[in-house]
């Protein structure tokens, strides 16, 4: 399989790309800052009914850990 062509402004960074669902499984992360300099610590939000502590594995500390259903950020129990 031959990877996407993406086309970017040259010298650009940063440079995103939409991925398909069928493509893998999208995972939901949300940080949040303040203009003192506060934050909170990130999110991770699965697609998914239940937590398992395999999805936490290999991840970086200090994060929280969350599922919901469709892996947005609806709300959580």
């Amino acid at each position: 399989m031959e990877p996407e062509t993406i086309l970017a402004p040259k010298g650009q960074k940063q440079v995103g790309a939409s991925t398909r669902a069928d493509r893998g499984t999208n995972v939901t992360v949300m940080c949040a800052m303040s203009a003192a300099g506060n934050y909170i610590c990130p999110m991770f939000i699965f697609g998914r009914k239940g937590m398992c502590p395999t999805l936490e594995k290999g991840g970086p500390p200090d994060v929280l850990y969350s599922c919901s259903k469709n892996g947005w950020s609806n709300e959580f129990s």
